[in-house]
């Protein structure tokens, strides 16, 4: 396991992270913020409209873009008295870039465009929630069982993500300094913290949305690891805290089962709070009533998202009765055929390929979790999974 300590300095931060993502940031500058590898893939979807306007751009445009996000970032004002935790945020981010720079062997303008590659990569594409080809991924949570809460996670991106993915698969202690919060660990990307809380998300889009009027964003899964032990302060905290982050929904379980789903559009939460059978969430849809509306309910894309979704609470009616790891490792592993949990290439329609490159069920309480990831033989739901112990 690996154990990474951080400090009080930003900049000594950034270099112990630039170190840790050193691939993926690798993997980041050399295919997805390659213009042309983004016109393949609507090209290949038919829209040769906007195939040719991404063709005409160069990397210097998104570099640019980056810049000029990241710049609005550092003069973004925080009323510190009202949002103390951001107090200074804006400096120890640009310190801790410029530390993961040094530290990957990139410039620090290839960090902000690491750093902002999806609002980048969303203004360029004048992006809608079908037309999304970055990562989408499901969460099923049964948060009272014998081994306590019991989390199901897919993470749907590109299969170009491989070698990222196996990087990450191990599991990595975030040691923090007692005046940074709690430790936390990641689980291919953070996910539980030293009081067992845990939290994933799930992309969606709100397009017909009026953007924010801060443009400082906040690493919500750091945010919340660090600052709260249970769902009812991470659920306090991230509505404080609503106008920095998201838009996404968000899945949270604490030690002690209480578990959510907090639905983040750019503007509006609506928190779903599970009834202690069993709750879920995915990637395209939302069912609060704020939420949902500014979404566009009849479009294809939403219609099967929402599928998805019907199908999850459906799977976890059936398994109440036997919530156990394998119980969680079927639902995950689901090929409903009109909208499927586990998703293959292959069998989706033409706006959505993306694919389950890795597939986990963790269990918090006994500090372990089970892992697949795709490989070019075997999908995750046709392996044995890897099992992980980590220590807090």
């Amino acid at each position: 396991m690996r154990v990474l300590r951080l400090t009080e300095s930003a900049y000594e931060n950034g270099v112990i992270l630039g170190r840790q993502h050193k691939v993926e940031i690798r993997f980041v500058m050399e295919s997805e913020t390659n213009p042309e590898n983004w016109a393949e893939v609507v090209r290949k979807r038919g829209d040769y409209k906007t195939a040719n306007r991404l063709s005409s751009l160069t990397r210097k445009d998104l570099l640019n873009c980056a810049k000029k996000i990241h710049e609005d970032s550092m003069k973004a004002g925080v009323n510190s008295s009202k949002y103390p935790l951001l107090k200074d945020y804006h400096c120890y981010l640009d310190e801790e870039y410029k530390g993961m720079a040094t530290a990957s062997g990139v410039s620090f303008e290839d960090i902000l465009l690491f750093k902002y590659f999806v609002p980048v990569y969303s203004k360029f594409h004048n992006m809608k929630d079908e037309d999304m080809d970055s990562a989408r991924c499901t969460t099923v949570i049964f948060p009272r069982t014998p081994v306590g809460p019991i989390i199901g996670r897919n993470t749907d991106v590109s299969t170009l993500y491989k070698t990222v993915l196996e990087d990450q698969m191990s599991p990595v202690l975030y040691k923090q300094p007692s005046s940074r919060g709690y430790s936390y660990v990641s689980t291919c990307h953070p996910s539980t913290n030293e009081k067992g809380l845990v939290v994933f998300g799930s992309s969606i889009g709100y397009p017909n949305e009026p953007d924010i009027d801060t443009n400082l964003r906040i690493d919500w899964y750091d945010f919340v690891l660090r600052n709260c032990s249970t769902t009812k302060e991470a659920v306090d905290l991230l509505l404080e805290y609503l106008p920095f982050w998201g838009p996404c929904n968000l899945a949270v379980v604490d030690a002690q089962g209480t578990a959510a789903v907090i639905e983040k559009s750019k503007r509006r939460a609506y928190v779903h709070w599970d009834d202690g059978t069993g709750i879920a969430t995915t990637d395209g849809v939302a069912v609060g009533d704020e939420t949902a509306a500014l979404l566009d309910t009849a479009s294809e894309g939403y219609r099967f998202h929402l599928r998805r979704h019907e199908k999850l609470a459906e799977l976890i009616e059936e398994k109440k009765s036997r919530q156990r790891p394998e119980s969680m490792w079927e639902i995950i592993s689901s090929h409903s055929p009109d909208s499927p949990i586990c998703k293959h290439e292959e069998a989706l329609p033409k706006f959505y390929k993306l694919t389950s490159m890795m597939s986990m069920v963790l269990i918090p309480k006994e500090m372990r979790y089970e892992i697949a990831v795709w490989n070019e033989d075997a999908a995750p739901c046709e392996q044995i999974p890897w099992e992980y112990s980590y220590l807090i």
